[in-house]
């Protein structure tokens, strides 16, 4: 391998060996996830508060007119109150914490009384509807603006101090009916509900309603509190996701590093082994080849000598043969051991292919074995090393050939790949195909798993494909063929 390539394995390792390396678009994603969650817990949380605040003033409300009910009622008919202390008691009993007014409105909003004596016989202006079913008993309450621009929390319900409601009832109290006194007039709510007759007291249906309202600025001030402590926890609470969600990404990114760091050793490792080894095999190749030549000649001088003896001219050619498969050895391993020479040209991609079976034509032939050629790329021409090219189908179509019976098929195909500026090569048989274990070594030097294979036809043509600057792999599955993929640069 060239410092090119040791280089890049490097960068890939420092690439794949940082633990923040996650997608962007990963986080986006965990910040599309989980901000939509806890702005809904939020609001939830703020929505639940708020109901909350509004049953408790409600209730406290209808509490308070209830009570107010009861203290006129029973100042009524038991102490013959007059208008001064009706006065009284609306007075008192606003007089306590947040309690803005209670006041007493007939239908039209004419206030009856008011626990602010200076608003009595004056028009109540937010007056809300009185058709709504159910009026009669139910107690509603609404949030309207105050006086000092503050908000008001206002409850309120029909007015009914008096439990009788069916004419011809009466009550006698103390030996005898409630009856007004003479010069003691009543408010005109107070007459509303209780006149006199003979010997009765009526109460006709109420037309008067009750307002109580409520300072809203200690409850504003427990919401903007509320809300401060459900934002501040929320923020937390997705920070503690955000780094739960980050840790899980860190140790899968950690995993996902440590596996290529341990694959890239490992390449790394290898190519220093495979650079050793070339600069081994490429002095061993030299002082080889020179003998080589000179058993060749003897060889050959020899067969022609004992033309006659057919034992010695047999023996003379299988020596002939065996130097020439030595021979071919060394030039596959000086192949392998020396550098890469590259000439692209423009090159007719289907001329291409057509040629390179015609080199194995008689091979296919001998067994019987089915070819086909399939050109689906656009490109006319592409710029590639003829030779090269050459080299690296017809290796493959040999060990195609070798891996095959009588009868197989070899299927050879060049289409375009996904990225525009590559084109991708396809050489598949049906042989008996290669274990999965055997897949990672097939390209080192040496490794075969035929009897008469040298074990760099294969490692030639990485080393090729990779000087070329394409993409080789392979994919087999034992007993169902192998198919080999070259994506290459045109």
């Amino acid at each position: 391998m060239g410092n090119t390539k040791v280089k890049k394995m490097q960068q890939k390792k420092r690439t794949a060996g940082s633990l923040l390396g996650i997608s962007p678009f990963v986080i986006i994603g965990v910040f599309l996830v989980l901000v939509p969650i806890f702005i809904f817990i939020t609001i939830d949380n703020i929505k639940a508060h708020n109901k909350r605040a509004a049953e408790m003033l409600t209730e406290r409300g209808a509490s308070l007119i209830r009570s107010f009910e009861a203290g006129t009622r029973t100042g009524m008919m038991a102490m013959r109150w007059e208008t001064a202390k009706i006065q009284i008691l609306l007075t008192e009993t606003a007089f306590q914490p947040d309690i803005e007014y209670i006041m007493i409105t007939d239908k039209n909003g004419r206030i009856l009384g008011h626990s602010n004596a200076s608003k009595t016989d004056g028009v109540y202006e937010n007056m809300p509807d009185i058709s709504q079913p159910n009026f009669d008993t139910d107690v509603s309450h609404r949030e309207i603006g105050g006086e000092d621009n503050g908000k008001i929390f206002e409850v309120y319900k029909k007015f009914t101090p008096s439990r009788f409601r069916r004419q011809g009832k009466f009550k006698r109290f103390r030996g005898g009916p409630f009856m007004e006194r003479p010069n003691k007039p009543q408010p005109d709510w107070c007459r509303a509900h209780f006149f006199k007759g003979p010997g009765r007291m009526m109460a006709p249906e109420p037309e008067q309603f009750i307002f109580a309202g409520f300072n809203m600025k200690k409850i504003e001030a427990s919401k903007r509190e509320y809300l401060l402590h459900v934002i501040l926890t929320g923020v937390i609470l997705f920070f503690i996701g955000c780094a739960g969600m980050f840790s899980l990404f860190v140790m899968q990114a950690y995993r996902s590093a440590k596996k290529s760091i341990t694959s890239l050793e490992k390449e790394v490792e290898r190519s220093h082994r495979l650079a050793a080894i070339g600069k081994l095999a490429a002095g061993v190749a030299h002082e080889i080849r020179n003998p080589l030549s000179s058993i060749k000649g003897f060889a050959t001088y020899f067969k022609e000598r004992f033309e006659d003896s057919k034992e010695e001219k047999k023996i003379a050619i299988i020596m002939i043969d065996e130097v020439e498969r030595l021979n071919r050895a060394v030039t596959q391993l000086l192949e392998f051991a020396g550098p890469v020479s590259v000439s692209k040209t423009e090159v007719d991609c289907e001329a291409l292919l057509n040629h390179s079976m015609l080199l194995v034509k008689k091979d296919l032939e001998a067994k019987k074995i089915e070819h086909e050629t399939i050109i689906l790329t656009k490109k006319k021409n592409v710029m590639l090393d003829s030779d090269r090219m050459n080299q690296i189908l017809l290796n493959l179509y040999l060990n195609a050939i070798e891996a095959m019976d009588s009868k197989g098929k070899l299927t050879v195909k060049v289409s375009d790949a996904e990225d525009a500026g590559y084109v991708l090569f396809e050489v598949a048989d049906t042989g008996k195909g290669i274990k999965e274990a055997e897949i990672e070594q097939i390209f080192d030097p040496y490794f075969t798993t035929r009897n008469t294979g040298t074990g760099l036809g294969l490692a030639v043509v990485h080393k090729i494909v990779e000087t070329l600057g394409g993409e080789i792999k392979v994919e087999s599955s034992p007993g169902k063929g192998t198919l080999f993929l070259i994506r290459m640069p045109c």
